[in-house]
């Protein structure tokens, strides 16, 4: 009876080593999208896609053995493209309520502290809470995680949210005057400060930072169809590159940089 026992235990420890192995050593496949976002992900001035949140994943993805296409798109497809299909890997991600039962979270690879940004010509549109908005136009990305958060305070409707694409877009029409106030990681538009606008003068600054929805960070997420031991071996690998010397001087070099 126990050498009976003895080798069935040794029959379902190999099989889960087989089974890690094959997805190790198998073509993992995984569509993989996201935004332009700077400073996390963005075309940088050579055509070349990059940013902090890239230069994990490349890390993940030579950890892993694989090599996929990197699509870039508007949020809202990235999101529902996530949302729609298996083996679909998504950064960088806000993770809140709603969004929590739609995906396989994997880690948190970055922070991100979002505000309400104005210019200094407009000092008489300073917000200091949701109150003290009074119908002022408000640039947003489509399908951001604040668009619910902000419609649900009685002093904003639709009528005064603009939805974009990307957010140096709605920065360009907040310093053009096409809105009045943006909806943004101040780590980004810190970024587009030194990137698009040299006089201080003009260049749009923090008036009020928003409630944390959820954690304060942006993921990576794999969709929810995706295979359970997919999910398990890329955030295991993942967890492993976060922790590396390499990510961890990079990170310390861009929170110093972006705060």
């Amino acid at each position: 009876m126990r050498l009976l026992l003895a080798r069935l235990i040794c029959i379902i420890l190999y099989s889960f080593s087989s089974q890690c192995l094959s997805i190790e050593n198998s073509s993992l496949t995984l569509r993989v999208v996201t935004e332009e976002m700077p400073p996390y992900n963005y075309t940088n001035e050579q055509g070349e896609f990059s940013g902090i949140a890239l230069l994990i994943l490349n890390e993940l993805f030579k950890k892993i053995n694989i090599n996929p296409k990197i699509e870039i798109m508007p949020w809202a497809r990235a999101y529902r493209i996530s949302t729609h299909e298996p083996n679909v890997l998504i950064f960088s991600m806000a993770r809140t309520p709603k969004r929590e039962n739609k995906f396989h979270w994997l880690l948190p690879v970055s922070p991100t502290n979002v505000w309400l940004f104005t210019l200094p010509e407009q000092e008489h549109l300073q917000v200091k809470s949701l109150k003290d908005i009074n119908r002022q136009t408000i640039g947003i990305v489509r399908n951001s995680s604040y668009v619910n958060f902000l419609l649900a305070h009685p002093n904003i409707d639709n009528s005064i949210i603009i939805k974009g694409v990307i957010y140096e877009s709605l920065y360009k029409m907040l310093v053009h005057g096409r809105i009045e106030l943006l909806v943004a990681p101040i780590q980004v538009i810190n970024f587009l400060n030194t990137k698009l606008v040299e006089d201080n003068n003009v260049k749009p600054f923090a008036s009020f930072e928003l409630p944390v929805i959820q954690g304060g960070e942006l993921y990576f997420a794999l969709s929810k169809t995706t295979p359970l031991e997919t999910v398990t071996f890329v955030k295991d690998e993942l967890a492993k590159v976060l922790k590396s010397e390499k990510i961890r001087h990079a990170m310390q070099a861009f929170n110093n940089e972006l705060y």
